[in-house]
């Protein structure tokens, strides 16, 4: 199936577990709730092994969106939004399931158990991204960032840079795409590897 996969739009992997009912894939946390899922663009699904789950697991589309501003920054806002799209149409699916099905004299919770209480799980999950949407800033913020060079873990170098995100794992990441193009970051140095740190949160100024 992921040769079939869409390269302009973004997925997440989800599995039906007999006790938990639908369960998404986090490459942090395994299988959870969709909140905490890893969106794939669909280049990346294509190229991604599907986990081991009970049940054959399988990519799910999500609602056609961007997930980067014009400049490439990272929106949760529209991140957020997307899986909030997506709870949206699995909570419909829900009940219109046990609308058609459910016989009139039958209370939905007796008639299928397992889809009343995946509707409520769906239900909880959508009203903790709303108020996850609720608490993210409206606009970019400003972040300094120290990347830091290191050689077998001794540090060599550091160059500050100056971008705009919504949180400081955007902000880390932006500063690391920016990186890339650093003199420092040279394949031939052994065991490279950098560390990211935030200005702001130290209290330290632009260097300068």
């Amino acid at each position: 199936m992921s040769a079939l996969l869409d390269p302009a739009r973004h997925y997440v992997i989800g599995a039906r577990d007999k006790e938990d009912g639908l369960l998404f894939w986090s490459n942090g946390d395994g299988f959870g709730g969709l909140d905490a899922a890893t969106v794939f663009t669909g280049i990346e699904a294509r190229e991604a092994a599907l986990p081991l789950a009970d049940e054959p697991p399988d990519w799910f589309a999500l609602p056609s969106s961007r997930t980067e501003n014009g400049s490439g920054r990272f929106n949760p806002h529209v991140q957020s939004r997307i899986r909030l799209d997506l709870l949206d149409h699995i909570h419909s699916l829900l009940w219109e399931y046990l609308i058609d099905e459910c016989p009139d004299d039958e209370n939905w919770e007796d008639f299928d158990p397992e889809i009343d209480a995946l509707s409520s799980t769906i239900e909880d999950a959508r009203q903790r991204e709303a108020e996850q949407v609720a608490g993210l800033p409206k606009k970019p913020l400003r972040f300094m960032v120290d990347v830091e060079f290191a050689s077998s873990d001794q540090p060599f170098a550091t160059e500050t840079y100056e971008v705009e995100a919504f949180n400081w794992t955007a902000a880390k990441c932006a500063a690391f795409r920016l990186a890339d193009d650093s003199p420092y970051s040279n394949e031939r140095i052994p065991d490279l590897n950098r560390r990211a740190v935030d200005r702001n949160a130290l209290g330290l100024t632009a260097p300068g």
